[in-house]
């Protein structure tokens, strides 16, 4: 009993303490991480309950959402929250006005709540208040706000729970924006459909559309992010295309509004891009940093807040691996798995403690795991066995406390 005990303590003390992350999420104003130990975390803002932890109160610093191999993905919208469990169900909470957590109802929620029983669902993707996700049948479903026909089901009506749009099963990648959707096909077709303002469903025209409409006959499209005005899509030779309003997203060095996607620049090394509302990511094969478009809030990083309309490099680094645009905040991942996170942070986003704007990529703690702090640690319980009170004092605040019997069975936590 009391070896085990005393192992459970240990341990979180490990996790508190290790800065390592190895995937990140961002939403509107809070942001999600997974560390290399199988955590994932939270912080930003909590008013709709979006952070998942069963409150409604802001966190300034991430704070423990769950334990390891319970969660395989997650996508973060403006105000709510979706993810998908190892198990293959699907889950939501935070606001839901518009039906965007898809549980038939409009009631916002400050935990995760399953979404039907269906344990099918493959990818997910979360917009300003509406979603798409597909199933592992490769078939695309939609659910939340649908007044620009951004769900793609051929109507102007909102839905409060999933349902598919369209007969085909080959869908492989999605994006749900501010107001309009995005969606690659397994052979590589390009996809869009909603909201048509500025031209950013990228098919000639400024009218909208309320069913998915192919842009194009090419078939080598890898990846496409939408914004507020814009449309980002990346090829697989690693060209870089836009389309949309003049805000600097379209990364041609002018404010021409683009009805039709147009390449950024000439160059065919890009590993990634993340986009945003009004800015965007993007990362090379050479592992360097880029970034484009609003700059209010610093949010691109160059230590300036200058609107740039075209990509620019973000420091002199090499060993950037993983990209996320938050609503007016980036976050990033090294080569070493160390988080950097810059931008606003009044909102709790950047998991720094809050306060003032970071100008330039800031590293959030030192990415460590090892053990010096068994050292520091000092936990001591009393008495041990016991069958009623069990004293514990500690000179390290504990992140949870899992007592079992001497049968090994769980008593509390």
């Amino acid at each position: 009993m009391k070896k085990l005990v005393f192992m459970l303590f240990l341990l979180n003390t490990v996790f508190l303490n290790a800065q390592c992350w190895s995937t990140i999420y961002s939403g509107g104003a809070h942001t999600y991480g997974v560390k290399t130990d199988g955590t994932i975390w939270v912080t930003g803002q909590n008013t709709y309950g979006q952070l998942g932890i069963g409150t409604n109160t802001s966190q300034s610093e991430f704070s423990l959402f769950s334990n390891a191999n319970v969660w395989s993905t997650f996508s973060l919208g403006e105000y709510f929250s979706l993810g998908i469990k190892t198990d293959g169900t699907l889950w939501s909470w935070g606001r839901n006005d518009n039906g965007e957590l898809g549980d038939s109802t409009e009631i916002s929620k400050n935990s995760p709540i399953q979404i039907g029983t269906a344990n099918d669902w493959f990818k997910i993707s979360a917009g300003r208040n509406h979603c798409l996700a597909i199933k592992s049948n490769g078939t695309l479903w939609s659910w939340g706000i649908n007044n620009d026909g951004q769900l793609g089901d051929g109507t102007n009506v909102n839905k409060n729970q999933p349902l598919q749009i369209t007969d085909f099963t080959n869908w492989s990648l999605i994006n749900a924006s501010y107001s309009h959707s995005m969606a690659l096909s397994d052979i590589g077709t390009l996809w869009t459909w909603g909201n048509n303002t500025n031209g950013k469903l990228g098919d000639g025209t400024n009218i909208s559309k309320s069913s998915p409409n192919q842009i194009g006959t090419e078939s080598n499209w890898s990846l496409v992010y939408g914004g507020i005005n814009n449309s980002i899509a990346k090829k697989l030779d690693g060209s870089l295309y836009a389309c949309g309003a003049g805000t600097g997203i379209n990364g041609n060095g002018t404010t021409n509004i683009q009805f039709s996607f147009s390449q950024i620049g000439t160059e065919n090394n890009w590993l990634d891009v993340q986009y945003n509302y009004f800015h965007a990511l993007a990362l090379k094969n050479n592992g360097t940093l880029w970034a484009w478009g609003y700059n209010n809030s610093f949010r691109l990083g160059d230590g300036t807040n200058i609107t740039r309309l075209s990509p620019v490099q973000i420091g002199l680094d090499n060993d950037w691996q993983k990209i996320s645009t938050g609503g007016a905040y980036s976050i990033a991942l090294k080569s070493n798995n160390s988080l950097y996170t810059w931008g606003f942070a009044n909102l709790g986003a950047l998991g720094n403690g809050g306060g003032a704007i970071v100008t330039v990529p800031t590293a959030l703690g030192t990415c460590t795991l090892a053990n010096e702090n068994f050292t520091k640690t000092q936990i001591t319980l009393y008495p041990n066995p016991t069958k009623t009170m069990l004293n514990i004092t500690t000179t390290t605040p504990l992140q949870k406390t899992i007592i079992y019997n001497l049968l090994g069975a769980k008593v509390y936590e």
